[in-house]
């Protein structure tokens, strides 16, 4: 048979690996929590980041669409100065005289002339 003090001896290995057993487990457990937060707050940070790329893309995107409004509404404006001129510019041929007449010039000093 089994002597009392080797039952003890084993009931105390028992209770120590046990308490081992527990120990290891809680620190497992803790780590998964952590490893669990750790994921959250990295998906937390990447919709974050995602979040972050598309605004600035939007707002690139509305910066570029000012800009070619600002260029669109220049280029409107010189088609209607240029329409303007060619009016002005008909109007003015339409009105110019036919005939072009030549009138003489007098010189009365021939060095002048020469020079």
């Amino acid at each position: 048979m089994v002597s009392l003090g080797a039952t003890l001896l084993l009931k105390l290995r028992i209770y120590c690996n046990s308490w081992t057993v527990t120990l290891w487990l809680q620190g497992v457990c803790a780590l998964k929590e952590a490893k669990d937060k750790l994921e959250k707050h990295v998906e937390e940070l990447t919709a974050r980041l995602q979040l972050g790329k598309s605004l600035r893309i939007d707002l690139e995107e509305a910066k570029l669409r000012n800009s070619l409004q600002a260029m669109q509404s220049k280029i409107d404006e010189t088609d209607v100065l240029l329409v303007k001129e060619r009016e002005a510019a008909k109007k003015a041929i339409e009105e110019a005289p036919l005939v072009i007449k030549e009138t003489p010039v007098f010189i009365e000093d021939s060095k002048k002339a020469n020079l």
